[in-house]
């Protein structure tokens, strides 16, 4: 199965194998560089990246969102506990 992206530098259309996504990937009419991402995986970064954002425009550091495997339960966007 391959799904389709849209080169940035020369606006072709390609058909990618789905063992492509997530990959860089070389362009065949152009020779660049691009992501292999769909349009739903853009989709849903950017809506996660507009959350963690927040509505206000409260910037959110990397530091205060729990690490993979920790039980902390902390809320984007709440303040540390002490």
């Amino acid at each position: 199965m391959s799904f389709q992206v849209e080169c940035p530098h020369c606006e072709a259309i390609l058909a990618v194998p789905e063992k492509f996504h997530y990959k860089t990937i070389t362009c065949p009419d152009c020779a660049g560089e691009l992501e292999a991402l769909t349009t739903e995986t853009m989709r849903v970064t950017r809506e996660f990246i507009e959350q963690l954002e927040g509505d206000a425009g409260d910037e959110v550091g990397i530091a205060s969102l729990p690490r993979p495997g920790s039980q902390a339960t902390q809320s984007v966007g709440e303040e540390p506990s002490s």
